[in-house]
């Protein structure tokens, strides 16, 4: 623990606010700046479990149709709501 080994206050990197040696930060902010710019999607667990089996088919076609029906059906109770407080 001699002052040359002590981390700099001013050696964090301007991304994460992780502190490197100094030779090291350089290199650091390249790579922590290229990861936290790329967005990265979401896993998909279901399809890899079902990938190549019979049921893969099926719940493709499931999932094309549900959010365009349970939109419709959360239209539909919210304005059978509206109409009966009104006539209450």
């Amino acid at each position: 623990p001699t002052a040359n080994s002590a981390v700099p206050s001013e050696g964090g990197c301007t991304v994460c606010g992780r502190h490197f040696a100094p030779d090291r930060l350089p290199k650091h902010q390249e790579i922590c700046r290229k990861t936290h710019t790329k967005k990265r999607k979401p896993f998909d667990v279901l399809k890899h479990r079902l990938a190549g089996t019979e049921a893969e088919p099926f719940i493709n076609k499931l999932r094309k149709g549900t959010p365009s029906t349970t939109k419709v059906q959360q239209k539909n109770l919210n304005s059978n709501w509206r109409q009966k407080h009104e006539e209450f």
